[in-house]
């Protein structure tokens, strides 16, 4: 069997594998034996007649799903054997095995290799990095002790209708459009503030202990997309409670931690947390602009192909986990749909091309022993013990090369923080509160976790209206 390029452009190579009529010979000889013994011949038991015989009983439809099979596999043997490490990252069958005019036999397979790859010059993207003013510095000061108030207040009922910055105690079950219960909840607390509202809680104003009530919600399931489902929340009050705030003093700061002596001593922690939370956000933003602009400003000499390639499998992706019918909510046809995944993977495939670049030229790579100590610090964040992590990061492929692929990129974006133009600019208190607002909104708690007030915000309150 020989191999030969027919076509060589941008990202693309298409090889001709070329099977001979000796190579075809032999293996027609060797799947008519095969087949010769579930082939029944007339006056002969199965498996039984000469080959003389059985030759004239096979037909080429009979013959050719083994030999396509027999030199598929030879094929991708020898892409394996002779063509990885040559920049290929994925190839195809084309067309499989099929007769030429000159009487020879050939399989047509298309490679993907690494794209060129034309990086921007690092210092010509220009992102900002805001610094809060001291306005916003105030607000915050003063959001962040209101909320702790909050925290440590004192829990008093009250026999009145419950209104926004009250408390509810309550209890819920859920049922079907049968009437049959499907869970029954535990006794919960609601805080009545409007980032917590939702079409069960927001419902709680108005409500007095005793009250109950009930809100259908229809939900399209992902196995059923065309068979949409009703369920009915059935919620009692049990108790409603005002908060009664602590008074601000030396006493407040002590029940707050032991290791806060006055109020100042608290007002101090509360300013540098603050700032180390603002600080987080801004490089968070920071990088995102970094990523942004390496999207839009590397030339990647990349082929349709390759595109589509990557779109087929991306689609069959979507479609096994029941996601590819959601297009018909946002997009008035699926050929708008498919357009838009396009796009969408290109720039992720420029990204992606662009910071594995970054990494080549700056020697960032990502020993087995670093990626374990990440392991080891984060394992409480990825719910896990470091054990179990380590474990599966030795056994398991996928997940040690999707270890070492999250560190590498945090640490090209971090190398690339110092390479690219950083212009510093005061936000006013508007810009602040909605840069901070919208990465909040991200629900990104590992990136929140140990930077923020999140050990002294109110506790955390199970969400009984979840999308899934």
């Amino acid at each position: 069997m020989q191999r030969e390029i027919i076509e060589e452009r941008q990202d693309i190579v298409r090889y001709r594998y070329i099977i001979t009529l000796e190579e075809v010979a032999e293996q027609t000889e060797k799947a008519i034996r095969d087949l010769s013994a579930r082939i029944v011949v007339p006056g002969f038991r199965k498996g039984k007649a000469p080959l003389d015989l059985v030759r004239r009983e096979v037909r080429a439809e009979d013959l050719l799903p083994q030999l396509n099979r027999h030199f598929i596999k030879i094929v991708a043997d020898d892409v394996e054997k002779n063509l990885s490490g040559t920049g290929v990252i994925d190839y195809s069958f084309e067309e499989d095995f099929r007769e030429e005019e000159d009487g020879t036999f050939s399989i047509t397979m298309l490679f993907y290799r690494k794209p060129t790859v034309q990086l921007p010059d690092l210092k010509s993207i220009t992102v900002k990095k805001l610094r809060p003013s001291e306005k916003m510095l105030d607000y915050w000061h003063e959001h962040t002790v209101k909320r702790l108030r909050e925290d440590y207040s004192t829990l008093a009922p009250k026999d009145t209708e419950a209104e926004t910055g009250d408390k509810v105690a309550y209890h819920y079950q859920v049922y079907n459009s049968k009437g049959k219960q499907l869970f029954s909840g535990k006794e919960e607390i609601a805080y009545l503030i409007p980032e917590n509202f939702n079409p069960l809680i927001e419902k709680m104003i108005g409500k007095k202990q005793g009250d109950s009530y009930s809100v259908d919600r229809t939900l399209t399931l992902r196995d059923k997309p065309d068979e949409p489902v009703t369920y009915t929340y059935q919620v009692q009050i049990k108790e409603v409670y005002r908060l009664i705030p602590p008074e601000l003093n030396d006493a407040f700061a002590r029940q707050v931690s032991e290791k806060f002596n006055t109020l100042e001593d608290l007002y101090q922690n509360l300013r540098e947390k603050d700032m180390k939370y603002f600080d987080a956000i801004v490089e968070k933003n920071m990088k995102t602009q970094i990523e942004n602009a390496l999207t839009e400003m590397t030339k990647v000499d990349v082929s349709q192909e390759t595109i589509q390639n990557k779109l087929d499998w991306y689609v069959e992706d979507l479609k096994k986990r029941g996601r590819y019918g959601d297009w018909e909510e946002d997009y008035s046809s699926e050929e708008e749909y498919r357009e838009s995944l396009r796009d969408e993977l290109r720039e992720l495939m420029t990204l992606s091309w662009a910071i594995e670049k970054v990494a080549q030229e700056h020697n960032i790579t990502i020993t087995d022993e670093k990626a374990k100590e990440w392991l080891r610090s984060n394992s409480k964040s990825l719910d896990n013990n470091p054990e179990k992590l380590l474990a599966k990061y030795k056994k398991d492929k996928d997940f040690r090369d999707e270890i070492k692929l999250l560190l590498k990129n945090e640490e090209v974006m971090d190398f690339l923080l110092t390479q690219v133009t950083v212009e510093e600019e005061e936000t006013t208190l508007d810009e602040d509160f909605n840069m901070l607002s919208e990465e909040y909104d991200e629900d990104d708690e590992g990136f929140l976790e140990g930077d923020s007030l999140a050990n002294l915000e109110q506790p955390d309150e199970d969400e009984p209206w979840d999308e899934e």
